[in-house]
């Protein structure tokens, strides 16, 4: 599973997101830059959808074009590298890319498409951009509720510090998906931020969990 947040302000746009492998078995970064588009993707599905979509983002100049071929890029990825990006020849598409950079016309952006129809009313390989400035996954009503109350709490995106408020978001996040699956290592590892502004990418992990599970009684604010 894979678990992120993106929060866009006024001259840059944050990306956090977890790092552990699904079944606890390792630790590893899901968000890949590519720092000649000013741009960051992450992915959920298969470990191996990004590296493939990335491996073809040379088509593009820039971000701005990179939006236009996203959906063509991933179907024309998912034609050639199926049982990779699948799980294997038995399994059907089930992933979604999503990538947040500096556009050279319109500043801090971020934009996705899904490869299957797993996603009530999303179309597959159609480019969808990012309603407002904060998104988050998994996602879902008792999630958004306490993330709300917790942390955006009605305050401007410009407001918050990514590097508290989205390790917080994770914190939430794999907090749910430990209660609601016989799994205890779905979400954590640690909390990789992306951040990019118009001229650079930075990287900093900025939470870690060593033991990959949320302890009895974690305070999210002291936490942060």
């Amino acid at each position: 599973m894979t678990a992120f947040a993106i929060i866009k302000q006024s001259d840059s746009i944050h990306v956090v997101t977890d790092g552990l492998v699904t079944g606890g078995y390792g630790i590893v970064s899901k968000a890949f830059t590519i720092p000649h588009m000013n741009a960051v993707v992450v992915s959920r599905g298969a470990q191996t959808v990004a590296p493939f979509f990335i491996t073809e983002t040379w088509l593009c100049r820039d971000l701005d074009e990179l939006r236009e071929r996203c959906g063509d890029i991933a179907r024309h990825c998912l034609e050639t590298n199926r049982d990779m990006m699948t799980g294997g020849p038995d399994h059907e598409p089930d992933f979604d890319i999503r990538i947040a950079g500096w556009s050279p016309t319109k500043g801090p952006i971020a934009f996705w498409v899904y490869g299957s129809n797993s996603v009530p009313g999303a179309e597959p390989f159609r480019v969808y951009d990012m309603p407002g400035n904060i998104t988050f996954a998994p996602h879902n009503a008792s999630i958004q509720s306490e993330v709300v109350a917790k942390i955006l709490r009605a305050r401007r995106s410009d407001e918050i510090r990514p590097d508290l408020a989205g390790p917080r978001i994770i914190e939430i996040i794999r907090r749910h998906a430990q209660s609601h699956s016989q799994s205890k290592h779905q979400v954590g590892g640690h909390a990789l931020l992306t951040s990019i502004f118009k001229e650079h990418i930075e990287q900093h992990i900025v939470r870690e969990w060593p033991e990959h599970l949320v302890t009895e009684g974690t305070d999210e604010a002291s936490a942060a």
